[in-house]
């Protein structure tokens, strides 16, 4: 059986480059199968960063245009067996779960979703709903910053974790 480990980020809101970002990436996503970013990585000059890794992005609501082409609004992704959606989000953080819920009338096992700056993990009727929260901290340095990764096995299902670090 085969394990897929998913590295999982949201709401970057940069416009190119960040070396602290960089070292982000190549320390917790070295070992990837795959990348998903839920939205809000605001310019598409940032996918550099993640050259040589395979990407999964959907499009956000602070996103510019280049990003908009190049992304869609929402994915669904089947990885082993488990079917993931992919969306950013949108609204008030109250009720976003029903609200990205809606998105996907075939419900998928996991849904990945963004825009609260807030990390989640959590079950809701068999379903995994997962924020990996922000890059930086969040609103109003409410949350700190976080990632997330996923490791999805056939037959074992999806594992989540949540991971928060300091900014260096």
């Amino acid at each position: 059986m085969k394990k897929v480990k998913i590295g999982v980020i949201s709401d970057t809101h940069l416009y190119g480059f960040d070396p602290t970002f960089k070292r982000i990436v190549d320390r917790y996503f070295k070992e990837m199968d795959l990348i998903i970013h839920a939205g809000d990585l605001v310019d598409w000059k940032v996918t550099e960063i993640f050259r040589g890794k395979d990407l999964v992005v959907v499009c956000g609501n602070s996103d510019s245009s280049n990003v908009r082409v190049n992304a869609p609004k929402k994915r669904i992704l089947e990885i082993e067996g488990y079917s993931i959606g992919v969306i950013h989000g949108k609204g008030p953080p109250f009720g976003i779960l029903k609200r990205v819920r809606r998105e996907f009338p075939e419900l998928p096992h996991c849904i990945i979703f963004g825009h609260t700056h807030r990390a989640l993990k959590k079950v809701v009727n068999g379903t995994l709903f997962f924020n990996p929260g922000a890059y930086k901290k969040g609103l109003m340095n409410l949350f700190k910053g976080s990632i997330g990764i996923l490791e999805v096995e056939r037959h074992r299902g999806i594992r989540a974790e949540i991971i928060n670090y300091k900014l260096d």
